[in-house]
């Protein structure tokens, strides 16, 4: 069944190739045993390697990646336990300061029927990355440009759900979702830093990456289900989230205009909690159509920041065809609240109400991958994500996010493979000094065994 995403972050545990040993995803050489190990060597060209604004002077720069992997998979007739390990290490020739990049995914899945009635389901990613795609994969983007400031964060997601038919048409679906966010640019590294394209002197380490977006999310959720057909599931949920910024760093300050005196505002001043309610449904029009929907309403209600309570529509829907065999195209779209990197330019804000308290997001994605001959397949993807700033002095703003890649393997034998493929990223945003644009191309083989 379709797990619903509420928040910013949540991705699934097959970023990382762990699905449930009857799912199609797993390679012939991960079903034939139970581990596999695998390593990709590419060269590739970034043109933007920072992802900076039009208005630097900076320069691309060639590079080599490395890719080890290893997977073990353990299907039993009741139980399905798998667990991996990707490493990615990017070196840059036209970087100075710091030539490596690092990514870091490791996953956990365990599913267990108790009977045909009740099934049980935990999954843990751990993610250490300097890339926002990659940190946040499967979500909003929150933090497109800040992090590629030769900077790090972690992502820990562990998700729990159980689901129990309660009569031959009537089920219930309990879950909850924890993740943490941490950051490791404090406000020792962002002592003087460069806001809207001026430099700026920033003595006090404002607005650091962990004062920003240091923070825990929790997300119980539960839904009642309705089989109403064999091929038609009707439901009604209800999730709670709570997102509990952690850093000690100020995220502002707030100076007196009679005293001078500064009052540092702590990240933790943009918590909040949301409530969402939605009415859904998954229909399986034929054995290659599937679509699942799920439309309802939101509403935050922030602990310092009453001003910025709001109501938001929660939108989740998806469409997987798979038009050929080994050729498939998704596509979705997703309207949540979210959390942003955009806080306060720094000193000398007016009020509490100065500070951006979080955003609206609204997300469509899409993935075709087609076997062009049985040994050679193409992928194309695209996300396009809008993102509107609420509250603060950037209150009504908006960034436009797009992405898109096509990618090309051929499978030379079931061990080895080349790929080839390109990537464009741009960000168009009303505020100054924040778009890029970014493209990369990269060619390269994977060893697989």
């Amino acid at each position: 069944m379709k797990k619903i995403i509420v928040s910013a972050g949540l991705a699934t545990v097959s970023a990382v190739g762990l699905q449930a040993v009857e799912a199609p995803g797993l390679t012939r050489i991960q079903t034939a045993k139970w581990w596999s190990v695998s390593a990709a060597l590419r060269g590739f060209y970034d043109g933007n390697p920072l992802a900076q604004h039009s208005s630097v002077d900076y320069d691309g720069s060639w590079g080599l990646e490395i890719i080890p992997s290893v997977a073990a998979n353990f299907p039993k007739e009741q139980t399905y336990v798998g667990i991996s390990l990707e490493y990615a290490g990017r070196w840059f020739e036209n970087r100075s300061d710091n030539n490596w990049d690092h990514n870091l995914t490791t996953a956990l899945k365990l599913d267990h029927k108790f009977s045909p009635r009740y099934e049980a389901r935990m999954d843990e990613v751990f993610t250490w990355a300097q890339e926002p795609t990659v940190l946040e994969r499967g979500g909003v983007i929150t933090a497109p440009v800040q992090l590629r400031t030769e900077t790090s964060g972690v992502r820990n997601r562990v998700g729990l759900g159980f689901t129990a038919l309660l009569t031959e048409q009537l089920g219930v679906s309990l879950g909850f979702t924890h993740l943490w966010y941490d950051y490791f640019q404090d406000k020792e590294d962002v002592r003087a830093d460069s806001w809207n394209g001026t430099q700026y002197v920033n003595p006090l380490g404002l607005g650091s990456l962990a004062a920003v977006l240091n923070r825990m999310e929790y997300y119980p959720n539960i839904d009642l289900r309705y089989q109403a057909r064999e091929n038609l599931v009707g439901l009604v949920g209800y999730q709670f989230g709570w997102v509990d910024y952690t850093s000690d760093d100020p995220l502002a300050g707030l100076q007196d205009p009679i005293t001078g005196n500064v009052t540092l505002i702590p990240g933790s001043i943009r918590s909040y909690k949301t409530h969402y309610v939605y009415l859904g449904g998954e229909y399986a029009l034929s054995s290659v159509l599937s679509t699942a929907v799920r439309l309802g309403a939101s509403h935050t209600a922030f602990d310092d920041l009453t001003e910025a309570d709001a109501w938001n529509p929660y939108v989740d829907g998806s469409v997987t065809y798979q038009y050929l065999p080994g050729s498939q195209v998704t596509a979705g779209v997703r309207y949540q609240p979210s959390v942003t990197d955009v806080s306060v330019p720094g000193l000398n804000i007016g009020s509490l109400r100065d500070v951006t308290a979080g955003s609206e997001a609204f997300v469509l994605y899409s993935q075709v991958s087609h076997r062009i001959t049985p040994k050679l397949t193409g992928r194309v993807l695209g996300t396009l994500q809008h993102t509107k700033f609420n509250g603060g002095w950037y209150d009504g703003d908006v960034d436009w996010l797009f992405l898109a890649g096509v990618n090309c393997s051929y499978q030379f034998n079931q061990w080895w493979s080349a790929e080839v493929g390109y990537n464009y990223d741009r960000l168009d945003s009303d505020l100054g000094g924040r778009g890029f644009t970014r493209n990369r191309g990269y060619i390269g083989v994977r060893a697989t065994y």
